[in-house]
């Protein structure tokens, strides 16, 4: 009769050993990674293949495609930079025309100022003053109104200039044109205000504004204000109120 040994490897008829399952799995690993390298070598193999398999037309091809791209790219930047140079000319030459139009306007505009003033301030007549304007522009006045008043006040006291009156409307004044108004008082000079007027102790203000338009459509406007001297003919400027537009 046969017993078995306790050593024995097979403990039951059909059961394999531990150690025989383990060493099979590792060599199923060992076969399964050398399986896994060698597709990728020859994955890396076919990749080297594929473009070592380029050929020299489709070398220069690519070249000519790279060439392109950077050739364009430097162009759109170049053409950027253009417009940009281009739009800043056109704003500076816009700016340029503006102010040569501005310039001609100037050049050209009508001027309206004071030609001259005089008339006669005596005792026991009619005061009556005349003030000629001339337009020394180049093109006509038009829709010329003016507006004047005159006033004997005490000496330090300035005239009311939201007084004036309207004169006279002239409508158009052509370039180097002369023309006049006249302002006169109803009533005749009293030798208190004659005598006053003399000696300084008052004044006799002739003061006004002229509004008219020029050929460009543009307003204008000019005011004076002269006073009546001691020697009872010459006529002064005032400080105040002698002034010009600068449309």
């Amino acid at each position: 009769m046969e017993h078995s040994h306790p050593n024995n490897p097979e403990n039951k008829q059909g059961e394999p050993n531990t150690a025989d399952i383990s060493i099979q799995i590792d060599k199923t690993k060992k076969t399964e990674h050398s399986k896994i390298d060698t597709k990728e070598q020859a994955q890396k193999t076919n990749n080297w293949r594929g473009f070592s398999s380029i050929t020299c037309y489709e070398g220069i091809n690519i070249i000519i495609m790279i060439l392109i791209f950077f050739v364009t790219a430097i162009y759109s930047a170049f053409a950027g930079l253009q417009w940009i140079v281009l739009r800043e000319q056109a704003k500076n030459m816009k700016e340029t025309v503006n102010v040569m139009s501005d310039q001609f306007q100037l050049d050209q505009r009508a001027w309206i100022g004071i030609y001259e003033m005089s008339g006669q301030f005596k005792i026991g007549e009619i005061s009556t003053i005349d003030i000629m304007f001339i337009n020394s522009g180049k093109t006509p006045a038009k829709q010329v109104v003016c507006k004047a008043k005159g006033r004997i006040i005490p000496l330090g006291v300035e005239p009311d200039y939201t007084k004036e009156i309207l004169i006279e409307s002239k409508g158009i004044l052509a370039p180097q044109q002369v023309s006049g108004i006249k302002i006169t008082d109803a009533r005749p000079v009293t030798e208190e205000h004659f005598g006053a007027v003399k000696s300084g102790k008052e004044r006799l203000y002739i003061y006004g504004t002229v509004y008219y338009s020029d050929t460009f459509n543009k307003n204008h406007w000019v005011s004076f204000c002269y006073y009546l001297g001691h020697d009872m003919v010459t006529w002064t400027p005032y400080i105040n109120h002698n002034n010009t537009d600068d449309n």
